[in-house]
């Protein structure tokens, strides 16, 4: 049997016949967009009121570290990942900076705002990845964590950023782990 640290660490799989939370939350935005001018006429129009995601500034006070992980999918990097994965890498890196800078800069955007834009609009080529297992995926879900330690007084949010990070070690190859420091290091709130 599974300990609840281990399941809520479980890292999604392709075909799982399991529902997962990440694929869950990823599912929910697009669904939000295609039908939001339906839920507009309903009774919850007043709460529907729709913002611009883009964030006033680029920055996060952590952007400095995550921009820092661009090292790690440039074409100098030196891995056995293609060039082609290594830049869906660093698209997902970019959309993770203007998510982790939207509770910053936008007055009604917060961390938990950030959590399902990140998770609705991450590429299905970088979920594939994610799948494969590959190190460099990982790594960067391993940052996405951070954002979920923020949410840890959420009752639905609660321990998952430490388990999924405890999840992502374990997947890591040793030498891949110094890449993760950072967001094992990041207390949760």
């Amino acid at each position: 049997m599974l300990t609840i640290s281990r399941t809520l660490g479980r890292l999604p799989r392709r075909g799982d016949d399991s529902p997962h939370w990440f694929l869950a939350l990823r599912g929910l935005l697009p669904i939000l967009i295609n039908n939001w001018a339906d839920l507009k006429q309903g009774p919850f129009s007043p709460l529907l009121v729709r913002h611009n995601v883009q964030p006033k500034i680029p920055y996060s006070p952590d952007d400095h570290i995550l921009k820092a992980l661009g090292v790690l999918f440039s074409p100098s990097a030196i891995t056995s990942t293609s060039l082609a994965d290594l830049q869906i890498c660093a698209k997902e890196l970019n959309l993770l900076r203007r998510s982790f800078s939207l509770p910053y800069s936008h007055p009604t955007l917060n961390a938990q705002g950030a959590v399902h834009i990140w998770t609705g609009f991450v590429s299905q080529e970088y979920m594939e990845l994610l799948f494969d297992r590959r190190p460099e995926a990982l790594v960067l879900l391993a940052y996405f964590c951070v954002l979920l330690k923020k949410l840890d007084s959420c009752w639905y949010f609660k321990g998952l950023g430490g388990a999924l990070l405890e999840g992502i070690q374990e997947e890591l190859a040793v030498e891949w782990r110094p890449w993760i420091q950072w967001a094992i290091e990041q207390p949760v709130e």
